[in-house]
């Protein structure tokens, strides 16, 4: 187990992951996967929802997290909230916050527009968050995922043996890189 003062020093380069953690070369069907980009986390949602074989949008028992405040007239839901979805009847659907068991009835445009499935999260929105199964980690070489990026999404993790980097092939080096520049 690495000591607090490791990882208040370590600097995420691939020779120090290589020293103290694992590797995975495919997306796992873990519950706790963090990137640094909500385009890759939509990805990685997305290919767990595919390996999980789930085509339809929505499915009764999947979870959603909130992602921009919503009040309705049942209610509001706090953005990273998780909610779990109870029921679907044509154009409504019946959520329950997975720690109060609050339920809210929406409709499925909300649903669309305000939340995300909970397959990965951003280090942000896992802040807080204490997590004792595995986790895999992507972005770790994105340009912009900082030390303290780096440090909050390994600290998510009760036991660092649990935690998982995902390696990236080189063709996805240039393609950070080529993303990266277009937003420059």
């Amino acid at each position: 187990m690495l000591g607090s003062y490791v990882l208040k020093v370590i600097f995420h380069s691939k020779k120090h992951i290589d020293r103290y953690f694992k590797w995975t070369d495919e997306i796992k069907l873990f519950d706790n996967n963090i990137a640094y980009r909500n385009e890759t986390c939509k990805k990685v949602s997305q290919k767990i929802r595919e390996m999980k074989i789930i085509d339809d949008e929505y499915i009764v028992g999947e979870e959603v997290v909130c992602r921009k405040f919503l009040k309705t007239d049942e209610g509001k839901c706090n953005v990273n909230f998780k909610y779990r979805i109870a029921d679907i009847k044509g154009e409504k659907v019946k959520l329950i916050h997975t720690n109060t068991v609050d339920t809210r009835n929406i409709d499925i445009n909300i649903l669309r527009k305000y939340f995300i499935y909970a397959y990965c999260y951003t280090a942000h929105s896992k802040q807080g968050c204490s997590v004792d199964s595995d986790i895999v980690i992507y972005d770790w070489n994105f340009r912009y995922a900082c030390r303290n990026w780096f440090y909050t999404s390994l600290t998510r993790a009760r036991d660092l043996n649990r935690v998982w980097f995902y390696r990236y092939p080189e063709s996805d080096d240039d393609l950070l890189k080529d993303l990266v520049g277009n937003y420059l």
